[in-house]
């Protein structure tokens, strides 16, 4: 990703340097914790670069060739998963077209959280 300035997001099932991933099912943050970027464009702010979507999760990273790929469930943008993203490199992908995407995400660019207000839910009770 260039200069981009990607933070170290740790995620529930991802166990750090040998980018073991855990978990089965998509993994799940907000719009504001993706931004890593200025930009014009909501896609851009989360650091996707690319144009190309993949309706189904690679199999291995297009950029490091890590086969430790994760889907990006954006908590009120979509239900499912929205975005691919590379435990190891951390580069982040397009499920859908670019238009798309943004209008999805454009609907929750304010929407903020307090996980420590959650409980335990699980991924059938999200709304």
């Amino acid at each position: 990703m260039g200069n981009s300035k990607k933070q170290d997001i740790r995620f529930i099932g991802y166990e750090g340097e040998n980018c073991e991933v855990k978990a089965t099912s998509p993994l799940i943050t907000i719009f504001n914790d993706l931004i890593c970027e200025d930009g014009k464009d909501s896609v851009t702010k989360i650091g996707i670069l690319g144009t190309k979507p993949f309706k189904e999760k690679p199999d291995e990273c297009p950029c490091c060739q890590s086969k430790q790929m994760m889907g990006l469930e954006i908590l009120g943008a979509y239900k499912g998963v929205l975005v691919w993203q590379c435990m190891k490199c951390s580069e982040r992908y397009l499920r859908f077209d670019k238009a798309k995407t943004n209008r999805l995400l454009e609907e929750v660019k304010d929407s903020y959280t307090v996980p420590e207000d959650w409980g335990y839910l699980s991924p059938d009770e999200f709304s």
